[in-house]
């Protein structure tokens, strides 16, 4: 009877540390399995194939078979988020790919595409979501979009695409109806106010500066006037780079040109009297550039020109 009663009470030490071992591995919370990160709830079931928000307020996505997802995740409707590779919590706010391109993610988690404002600055996010960066031309108008938004003139955005930096929708709309008027004049002066100031991170230019009507430029030493060029091209090019802008006179000591396109600018330096083998040195002195421009803007269709003097030194 020993015997059996020894058995007996060992057969029921095990099922008991079984039963414990399995009560223990039923423990809620968040478990590391071989294929990746599970949670189960209080209730015993684990997160499969939705949405779970944590007690901190991060939220993550698992699939069908309950690991939490990483990396570009598309739900059922088309939209796009990214959860974190390392923690699997949704991004939300600017985020950039190992590729090096830019997305914006909206407080939801939901990829951004089209124009949006993000703390007062206007993006285009493309179809795919990627900061786009160039000219783009929208309802006519062609607006110039660098990786810290839009260059001058900037196109309206709907209310529902104004976010802060972290993904928060703001209350700010571009269509108010007590927004101030914007006239086609003082954009296109902003424009070369803005174009002028980012002409100084050019590397054919010392240096770069504009106060009211008056630029003065302080270009890289070069041997000939064809080396020279693209210094003087660099800083006149901008001067097109507004939707509104039509053309841009030239007037020097040795003459006048107009420019309509950057490329114009090899003529007008013929035409100014300068010669490809000409020393860049004979560019230095002082110049009238007039601007014409024409668009339509809050107080409809406005023509007219800007006249700046520049200063080669």
């Amino acid at each position: 009877m020993r015997g059996k009663t020894w058995k007996l009470a060992a057969v029921t030490l095990g099922l008991s540390i079984s039963a414990a071992a399995a009560v223990y591995a039923q423990t809620p919370g968040w478990s590391l399995t071989g294929e990746g990160w599970r949670y189960m709830s209080v209730e015993g079931q684990y997160q499969a194939a939705r949405w779970f928000q944590d007690t901190d307020g991060r939220w993550y996505h698992f699939d069908q078979n309950g690991i939490m997802q990483t990396g570009w995740f598309q739900d059922g409707s088309g939209v796009w988020y990214f959860l974190a590779t390392d923690t699997g919590a949704m991004k939300t706010g600017w985020h950039q790919d190992p590729d090096g391109k830019w997305y914006f993610l909206a407080y939801s988690g939901a990829m951004q595409t089209g124009l949006i404002k993000v703390d007062q600055k206007v993006y285009y996010m493309e179809p795919g979501g990627a900061l786009f960066t160039g000219d783009k031309e929208i309802n006519g108008v062609i607006y110039h979009f660098t990786e810290n938004g839009t260059v001058g003139s900037v196109p309206p955005v709907q209310t529902a695409q104004v976010w802060s930096a972290n993904g928060n929708q703001t209350s700010g709309s571009d269509n108010s109806s007590s927004k101030e008027k914007v006239r086609v004049r003082d954009v296109v002066q902003n424009d070369i106010k803005d174009a002028v100031n980012q002409t100084s991170g050019s590397e054919h230019i010392v240096s770069a500066s504009i106060s009211g009507q008056s630029i003065s430029v302080t270009p890289v030493a070069v041997s000939t006037m064809l080396e020279g060029l693209p210094a003087a091209q660099s800083v006149f090019e901008v001067f097109l780079s507004s939707g509104y802008i039509n053309e841009v006179t030239i007037s020097g000591p040795g003459g006048s040109a107009v420019v309509h396109e950057a490329g114009d600018l090899v003529g007008a330096a013929r035409s100014l009297g300068f010669s490809g083998s000409g020393s860049f040195s004979q560019a230095r002195g002082s110049y009238t550039v007039t601007v014409s421009y024409s668009g339509t803007l809050d107080y409809g269709y406005e023509d007219g020109t800007l006249v700046y003097s520049v200063a080669v030194n």
